[in-house]
């Protein structure tokens, strides 16, 4: 069992920091979910949203020792939200 699942997200983004990869494990785990939903609602398709999950949390990996989070719930749906408008904008500048 992995005790990070417990942890509060301020908490889970320290020992992010830190490097452990069970924190981002815990992350994923408490988030995944309900982000896809959020970007589900949004974009409407499966694979995309997916990959927008996807490239956030390896994001979140790539960069945990530079990261200044105060919101880990926050930070997180900005990225999903900030991912869409980007993903919109690529599509119409693609029809263009």
């Amino acid at each position: 069992m992995n005790p990070f699942l417990e942890a509060s997200d301020s908490d889970l983004v320290k020992f992010l920091r830190d490097g452990e990869p069970k924190a981002l494990e815990a992350i994923y785990r408490r988030y995944a979910s309900p982000l896809y939903a959020f970007a589900h609602k949004r974009l409407g398709n499966k694979a995309e949203c997916e990959n927008i999950i996807q490239d956030i949390f390896e994001s979140l990996w790539l960069r945990h020792d530079q990261l200044e989070i105060t919101s880990l719930r926050q930070y997180l749906f900005n990225s999903v939200r900030y991912m869409a408008i980007r993903h919109f904008y690529v599509n119409r500048m693609k029809e263009k």
